[in-house]
């Protein structure tokens, strides 16, 4: 169709809590801004109204510093003409309670930015992240997965873009 996008990218904040060495936001002249939940709400009650067959709920930012992520993510639960959703995160703020609310949404997909498989290289590409923090909220994440009455999804996708310092890996 041509009226109206069957997959969007919708960015709910600019703000990130660490910088990656790689990270294109290093270079951005924009603002770092949350959009108003009202107005992405709205946005997201036209999307339901064509109907859409994917959502993202990132581009640069992590979704998770929107004061307003969870409120949100509640809404979209009640959305029948929003596909596939998916949200990006570098597992910072992935922790117990984060990762409850998360499964029980209907999220489909996280990508975790990983980075590394290894601190020391993980130090390398974000200088100012916690990997033990990560490693701890991800084993968090797959311990409440496993639970009883838990769905498969949303499946966890893990990514790492090869530098120099994590090649190896």
């Amino acid at each position: 169709r041509q009226e109206f996008p069957r997959r969007i990218l919708f960015e709910m904040s600019s703000a990130c809590n660490v910088l990656c060495r790689m990270c294109p936001r290093q270079q951005l002249k924009r603002p770092t801004l949350n959009i108003q939940p009202e107005l992405y709400m709205r946005a997201v009650e036209e999307m339901n109204s064509h109907g859409i067959e994917y959502l993202a709920l990132y581009h640069l930012g992590e979704s998770l510093m929107h004061p307003n992520f969870f409120d949100i993510l509640q809404a979209l639960n009640d959305k029948k003409n929003i596909g596939v959703l998916w949200m990006s995160t570098n597992g910072h703020r992935v922790n117990e309670s984060a990762s409850r609310t998360i499964l029980d949404s209907r999220m489909d997909y996280i990508n975790l930015s990983a980075h590394a498989v290894t601190a020391e290289a993980y130090q390398t590409v974000v200088p100012m992240g916690v990997f033990n923090q990560v490693q701890k909220n991800l084993q968090t994440y797959y311990r409440l997965k496993g639970t009883e009455g838990k769905p498969r999804r949303p499946f966890l996708h893990c990514q790492m873009i090869e530098q120099e310092t994590t090649r190896r890996e």
